[in-house]
């Protein structure tokens, strides 16, 4: 009965999933920008955000979400590295968790988040994030507990998700 409830609930909401995902990124580029202003402290909120929304969205989705999110940081017509390597690891991330089925729930948001934003750093300056060990794993701990919430709130809402649902999806999809 709690079930059947549940899934009646993540139904209705089913059609204002992707206005809440961009919401949730604008919520992070909100905050990583007011930290950044008031605290001068730079955090990866929106990649952390990007990570952890890679568990309720597809493919597509996941990539508008991406481009989105780089329209936002960068207003530029072109773009840079770093904003190559936000779009592409959650991505990788997500194609990570369909690959490694043992890569779910809160858990696997978590250590895709670290490792993520470790990736990140490593991969667009790999000097400062060498000789700046401690900011990064600040960051990487800080960014990780804010995909948490937004994992969190997501799950409560809409559900995870899994590789098994996965699997379902793509033989129902042939169904249709």
């Amino acid at each position: 009965m709690i079930q059947m409830a549940r899934r009646t609930f993540q139904n209705d909401f089913s059609s204002f999933k992707l206005p809440s995902g961009i919401a949730v990124l604008l919520a992070s580029y909100l905050i990583s920008v007011r930290s950044a202003v008031f605290l001068n402290i730079h955090f990866s909120f929106v990649l952390a955000a990007l990570i952890a929304l890679s568990f309720f969205f597809g493919s597509w989705e996941l990539v508008l979400l991406a481009a989105m999110s780089a329209f936002f940081l960068n207003w530029a017509p072109s773009a840079s590295a770093e904003i190559l390597f936000l779009i592409a690891i959650p991505i990788l991330g997500s194609l990570c968790r369909k690959a490694f089925p043992v890569i779910e729930g809160w858990f696997g948001n978590i250590v895709l988040i670290a490792f993520g934003i470790l990736a990140f750093y490593y991969a667009s300056d790999f000097g400062f994030a060498f000789s700046h060990m401690a900011l990064v794993a600040e960051d990487a701990t800080i960014s990780a507990a804010f995909g948490t919430a937004a994992f969190a709130i997501f799950s409560g809402i809409y559900g995870e998700r899994t590789s098994s649902s996965l699997r379902h999806e793509k033989r129902t999809r042939f169904i249709r």
